[in-house]
């Protein structure tokens, strides 16, 4: 959930001419959320090549072309023969400026997108014709209105059944693609997923005031070398079986708490609150290990705390009703301001790993990078052939109040394996088979669009001997984030210069109001998730 908007500062002010393809979606991002007492959703997005799924009942249409203008008609038809749209409404230019009321005629090969909704109101202004007016009911926000800053969110979130019986969480998907020129492919663990049988379920969820376009959902299946070892993957996508494991004998920290904190991957996670006056503060753990012979390496499972959840959302809140205008700018930004150095996630960063040489010197060996803060990554990061069967000295640097981390430990590494890769055989919704959502998951060409509380089961057939298989999600695909109306309220356009312009000065500027919240997010975050 925190974005690459965030992680990588891709902010800049709105262009004269947006590229072709580089709006699509802009809209969603800053659908408003408007509490009511009904739970009904009104807004439908959908591709070009879905026109014959459109509710023709809906009484706007907003037609975004590719080359990012936008039709908003308020009384429109389908021509199916023809593949094109007819209706009478509003034209407006790329930068939301009125062009002229008319009938229009519009081909379909030449949109990217079309939404249909229900709004309880029509707005005239620029925002109007920027959002998607969406109603959700009380029930499912009291939580996000009792802190905006803390709603639930983050792509989708897959569960499997653990060892009790019981629906885990085990993964979220492409967490850090807010815009389909965002798509990315995420690989995620299913650490506590242990098939006993080669048929396998896996729940995909909407639990967030988001829309998830979903590209593709595959399983990579892992050969174990023996059933009860583990296989856990680097940063390049290896797979490593794991022998033994052990966990560290000595650390630095001056949580009391620390070293059982991180003894085991059980949940129990060593936080270390934010800086008082300055959100990118940096601390330094000291680890000891005792010798493990053979080939080695470090590893780590941990999360993001809500601290950049935070910080995306207050970015929103910022923006306000330019959030469309800011977002247009960052998808059609010029290619140098897109690798332009800092942004908030460069200044937080990751965990960085640093080990202790033979002649006393530190090498760093890598960085924990992960997006999320629902389910955990697991990583393992090979350690150089010099140091081992030795004792290890390990330095972990990273951000205050920035990670959630379960579990270090140093492992025994057997020679990399490659993975089976299965696509799922059946896809069920509200226990009907969806014929339709498998052909959108297999195709790479098509998506599946998802809701707040929808729920689809995807079913696997696993190898033979399923339980000799480490399993793990690849997912791709894309999502929006809602605005929330209370963030409105915000809008500061100089405090959106300095959070994306001058990150290291705006952290500084914004830890007092964090740190009157940080200890109430965690609770909410897990509150304010969305169910049936």
């Amino acid at each position: 959930m925190i974005f690459k908007l965030i992680i990588q500062g891709r902010i800049s002010i709105l262009p004269s001419k947006l590229k072709i393809s580089k709006v699509i979606g802009i809209i969603i991002l800053t659908a408003l959320c408007l509490s009511c007492s009904t739970t009904r959703w009104h807004s439908r997005i959908y591709e070009p090549s879905q026109y014959k799924e459109i509710d023709t009942a809906a009484p706007f249409l907003k037609c975004h072309t590719k080359t990012g203008e936008v039709y908003v008609l308020s009384d429109w038809e389908i021509q199916e023969e023809q593949k094109l749209i007819s209706g009478q409404g509003s034209f407006y230019d790329v930068n939301r400026n009125l062009v002229k009321q008319d009938t229009f005629t519009i081909f379909l090969d030449s949109l990217a997108l079309l939404e249909t909704n229900q709004p309880e109101k029509v707005m005239h202004s620029q925002i109007g014709v920027m959002t998607v007016l969406t109603a959700a009911s009380l029930a499912l926000t009291i939580y996000c209105i009792t802190n905006p800053k803390a709603c639930f969110g983050s792509c989708p979130t897959f569960y499997a059944k653990d060892d009790t019986g019981g629906w885990a969480l085990q993964a979220e998907g492409f967490s850090s693609s807010i815009a389909k020129i965002l798509e990315e492919i995420d690989l995620d663990p299913l650490f506590t997923a242990h098939p006993k049988s080669k048929h396998f379920e896996l729940q995909m969820r909407n639990e967030a005031l988001e829309t998830h376009a979903v590209n593709s959902v595959r399983l990579y299946a892992v050969p174990k070398s023996r059933p009860a070892t583990r296989v856990f993957k680097n940063n390049s996508g290896n797979f490593y079986p794991i022998t033994t494991t052990v966990s560290p004998n000595y650390s630095s920290s001056t949580d009391p708490a620390f070293l059982s904190n991180i003894q085991c991957y059980d949940g129990k996670e060593y936080f270390s609150p934010a800086g008082d006056k300055n959100l990118a503060e940096k601390e330094v753990i000291e680890l000891e290990f005792p010798v493990l012979a053979g080939h080695t390496g470090l590893a780590i499972r941990a999360r993001n705390s809500l601290l950049s959840t935070y910080l995306f959302y207050q970015g929103l809140a910022y923006m306000g009703k330019a959030a469309g205008e800011y977002m247009a700018g960052l998808e059609a930004g010029e290619e140098t301001l897109r690798k332009k150095a800092g942004g908030i996630g460069q200044v937080l960063g990751g965990i960085e790993i640093l080990v202790r040489k033979t002649k006393g010197n530190w090498q760093k060996i890598g960085t924990f990078k992960y997006t999320g803060p629902i389910a955990h990554e697991v990583l393992i990061f090979p350690l150089p052939l010099e140091l081992q069967n030795d004792s290890l000295k390990v330095r972990l640097r990273l951000t205050k109040g920035h990670w959630r981390i379960d579990w270090v430990a140093l492992a025994q590494l057997e020679s990399p394996v490659k993975p089976l890769i299965l696509e799922p055989q059946k896809v069920f919704k509200d226990s009907l088979e969806d014929h339709q959502a498998l052909i959108s998951i297999l195709d790479t060409t098509s998506y599946l669009f998802t809701y707040p509380g929808d729920i689809y089961s995807l079913v696997f057939e696993l190898p033979s001997a399923p339980e000799s298989y480490e399993l793990f999600l690849e997912s791709s695909g894309y999502y929006y984030e809602w605005m929330r109306k209370e963030w409105l309220e915000e809008e500061n356009p100089q405090m959106v210069m300095l959070l994306f312009g001058k990150p290291e000065k705006a952290l500084k500027k914004l830890a007092p109001e964090y740190k009157k919240v940080e200890s109430q997010l965690e609770e909410i975050f897990w509150q304010s998730r969305i169910s049936r």
